[in-house]
């Protein structure tokens, strides 16, 4: 994973198939700061982290986007049949690494 720094909010949000405004909605920002070139200061990069991390293993794990986007928007029987999607706009996004992390280890199918 690269540096915190180098975090581009706009592709974040097309990595997970999200609009910038659900991007600012889970990292608890607003749309427009995010498609700003200040979008790149420490204190919103540290709100950006956790989603990042967590598209870098998916995207890993299951090898394209579009896999990772079909996972966040299918309901998980991990997740009492929710969908992991609503972890992350609800700025939850660190709660899925478990799951992810359960699931590279082969103990969920």
């Amino acid at each position: 994973m690269r540096e915190n720094k180098d975090l581009n909010p706009v592709k974040l949000a097309a990595l997970l198939g999200m609009s910038v405004a659900e991007l600012a909605q889970a990292v608890g920002s607003d749309a427009a700061v995010l498609q700003r070139e200040s979008a790149t200061i420490s204190d919103l990069q540290s709100k950006l982290h956790p989603v990042a991390m967590l598209a870098h293993t998916l995207t890993q794990q299951l090898g394209s986007p579009e896999s990772v986007r079909l996972w966040l928007r299918l309901p998980n029987a991990e997740l009492d049949g929710l969908l992991p999607i609503t972890f992350v706009l609800e700025g939850h996004a660190k709660d899925l690494e478990p799951l992810v992390r359960l699931s590279a280890e082969g103990v969920f199918s």
